[in-house]
């Protein structure tokens, strides 16, 4: 069983401490009006653009971030000969609320807990504004994403279903099933105990942590490649990886995963989300995914019309790393078509 190479994963998952602050464009959409009716004021957006657009502009391909990641987190994608390269696509990757970058508790005047709560259709909202208003673009080849970057192209099909041509969903979730509610409530009653309470949130934060690192991989790879005298080390190196961003931006993007729900849309039937969605569809889940069940994706796939990748991987949701080979493969197959 192939381990995991550690270079990768910090070239995926922390190519923003290096590119981020330095590379990552902002504009604002002005004050925006999430579903609960509460405003965010001067909202602003990073993005992270790399290639050009052709002629007609038909090879924008929109990238969406994961949970805690950056847009300039993309950058190992699009290098030539990689699934998005720009050498091929103009490629456009935006930071979703919540990440530091785009509108956030940590960046928002006054204290973290007066920003109002945002679900995954805000952010794909603010996105669609965005895109039309301010870099006036109508229409994109392609849109796609990992882990959360994922639900969010989930609700980009349904809710603005002509607006691309493909979509790229790995590891994502058209609605978390009663084990990822599990699992992510479990998350959010730790960091809950320091909500609003700053003697408590360093300890708070370090539990979340715990409980999301537990199901990041898997069991059978912990027990296989993690002796338990390096567990220390294990957990050190993991927990700086995967936790770039502050308390109450990792909290409140919790909280929009528990909001993810694309029937919503169409009336809670899969059968109407369906006959909704006209993008060509290539869904990649690991069926050992323990941060997103893959059992959603896989039954949505079976009515729409999608090319469903099931990975096998002792790595969990870390197979977006671990199994970078493969899915680049399928992507680039799909994206060809």
């Amino acid at each position: 069983m192939r381990k995991i190479n550690l270079i990768l994963i910090t070239l995926i998952f922390s190519a923003a401490i290096v590119f981020a602050q330095k590379d990552i464009q902002k504009s604002s959409i002005g004050d925006f009006k999430l579903e609960n009716s509460k405003l965010i004021n001067d909202c602003t957006l990073g993005y992270s653009t790399w290639g050009k657009p052709n002629s007609d502009s038909t090879n924008i391909f929109v990238l969406l971030t994961w949970f805690g990641g950056f847009s300039s987190d993309y950058a190992f994608a699009t290098a030539p000969g990689g699934w998005a390269d720009s050498t091929r696509f103009y490629v456009i990757a935006i930071d979703a609320f919540g990440n530091g970058v785009s509108s956030s508790p940590s960046n928002y005047p006054g204290k973290n807990t007066k920003f109002p709560k945002f679900t995954i259709l805000d952010m794909v909202n603010s996105q669609y504004k965005l895109l039309t208003e301010n870099l006036k673009i109508n229409h994109v080849y392609a849109i796609g994403g990992f882990s959360m970057g994922g639900f969010q192209t989930f609700q980009w099909i349904v809710s603005y279903p002509d607006f691309m041509d493909k979509a790229v969903i790995m590891q994502g979730t058209p609605q978390p099933n009663t084990y990822d509610r599990l699992f992510y409530t479990t998350e959010l009653n730790a960091l809950k105990m320091g909500f609003g309470r700053k003697e408590l949130q360093e300890k708070a934060f370090e539990l979340g942590q715990e409980v999301f690192i537990t199901n990041f991989l898997t069991p059978e790879y912990f027990i296989k490649n993690v002796k338990p005298e390096n567990y220390d080390s294990f957990y050190s190196k993991t927990q700086k990886l995967l936790c770039k961003i502050s308390f109450y931006d990792w909290t409140y993007q919790m909280f929009a995963l528990l909001t993810q729900d694309i029937y919503r849309t169409t009336n809670n039937s899969i059968e109407d989300a369906g006959k909704l969605i006209k993008a060509e569809i290539l869904i990649i889940v690991n069926i050992q995914d323990h941060v997103v069940n893959p059992n959603p994706s896989m039954e949505v796939a079976k009515h729409i019309t999608a090319r469903l990748v099931e990975l096998n991987s002792n790595c969990g949701h870390n197979a977006f790393a671990c199994e970078q080979e493969k899915i680049s493969e399928e992507v680039k197959l799909f994206l060809i078509d």
